[in-house]
């Protein structure tokens, strides 16, 4: 806020004051984008949180394609991707904010199961993986029952089973279930 004073004399000595009060407002708008992340993946959909300053702010336009005029909001991500906002002043002038998604694994890991059976024992051998989070474990399981939880990729058990699959569990919940083909040796 300035306050100006302007004085004008003339050749008589007569004055005359003005006093004006200029208020000089931010023009300008910004944008804080948070991902509200607790770990480095997750499993569901994102949640981002926007901010808006600037007392300029006319909408936002989201990537797609619908508009706030809110200057807090919360806008939904479910796949992993370039996402584009367009903010925009009461000039309608607009400033990009763009932001990259890749912390969404909603995709359960890939395997496959072998069961060598020998001398009466029962070695479960899996080869798994995961693009994303990546394997935090397995379970294993002999004639339709859970014979053990394990984060290795490779179980003994000293039984004969004569089926087998594995839960293969990635680091966020998903979960794929892999039949084993057993190999009597």
């Amino acid at each position: 806020v300035y306050v100006i004073t302007y004085e004008i004399e003339n050749t008589s000595h007569e004055k005359v004051i003005k006093t004006r009060t200029v208020i000089v407002k931010n023009t300008e708008v910004s944008v804080n984008i948070e991902k509200n992340l607790t770990t480095n993946y997750i499993s569901r959909n994102m949640v981002l949180t926007i901010e808006i300053t600037g007392s300029n702010f006319s909408y936002i336009k989201y990537p797609d394609g619908t508009t706030s005029s809110d200057k807090v909001s919360n806008y939904t991500i479910k796949e992993n991707g370039h996402y584009k906002f367009l903010i925009y002043n009461k000039n309608s002038n607009y400033i990009t904010h763009e932001i990259d998604v890749t912390e969404i694994d909603k995709t359960a890991p890939i395997g496959t199961c072998i069961v060598n059976v020998i001398n009466n024992k029962s070695q479960f051998l899996v080869n798994a993986s995961d693009n994303l989070s990546g394997i935090s474990k397995y379970e294993y399981y002999g004639n339709n029952k859970l014979i053990t939880s394990s984060s290795n990729s490779t179980y003994t058990a000293s039984t004969t089973y004569t089926s087998g699959y594995v839960n293969i569990y990635d680091k966020v919940g998903n979960i794929s279930k892999v039949n084993c083909e057993i190999q009597n040796s």
